[in-house]
């Protein structure tokens, strides 16, 4: 068993001349990943990738021309989040849902 997650990694360049092509980047992940299904959760299917911080710290440190934005949506209703990385760091932010107050002029 295990908690599974639906993943969406954007890449951003952030230098004007990148040092590497988004296809390098994504041939490299794909070489990193050849035996965990994690790429595949990348096209869209939910998977199992614990060790996806690691991996992507690694990615930024090698790609430093791009910023990496892993969103993620897991099992269980509202683990909803977003990570950034750059350079090895990572910024975390989570989902905030929220809800439109009461307005009687919606009411059909």
């Amino acid at each position: 068993m295990g908690y599974y997650t639906k993943y969406d990694l954007k890449i951003k360049s952030i230098k004007e001349e990148p040092e590497i092509s988004k296809a390098d980047v994504w041939e490299w992940i794909k070489n990193q990943n050849e035996k965990s299904d994690m790429f595949y959760g990348l096209n869209g299917d939910s998977c199992k990738w614990y060790d996806h911080e690691k991996a992507m710290r690694i990615l930024s440190k090698k790609f430093t021309s791009f910023l990496f934005i892993l969103s993620g949506e897991g099992e269980e209703s509202g683990d909803i989040w977003r990570k950034y990385f750059t350079g090895g760091k990572m910024q975390m932010a989570n989902a905030v849902i929220t809800f439109e107050e009461f307005d009687e002029k919606k009411l059909t």
